[in-house]
């Protein structure tokens, strides 16, 4: 079981720069919706920023976790995204 703290602590260090949303959908700590803006994901394919978000969560993708969603942007496509709702 992992805390949605203790998730958002990982995706911190990984993405300092980064706006984190961590949604727990289950009260069994073992299903989460992530949305991550970091810079980092700048240029980089969605494949690509998911990529960097399973390196940042480690083990915990294997072991503690059931399911995982991921929302990732550069923060130039969140703009573009929030501008166009």
């Amino acid at each position: 079981m992992i805390l949605p703290t203790e998730m958002h602590s990982l995706l911190a260090s990984a993405f300092p720069d980064a706006e984190i949303d961590v949604a727990d959908l289950s009260e069994l700590h073992n299903n989460y919706r992530l949305r991550v803006v970091s810079s980092r994901f700048e240029g980089k394919s969605i494949s690509e920023q998911h990529h960097l978000v399973y390196r940042a969560l480690g083990d915990v993708v294997d072991g503690e976790i059931q399911a995982l969603g991921l929302i990732t942007y550069s923060p130039t496509d969140w703009n573009r995204l929030r501008r166009a709702s």
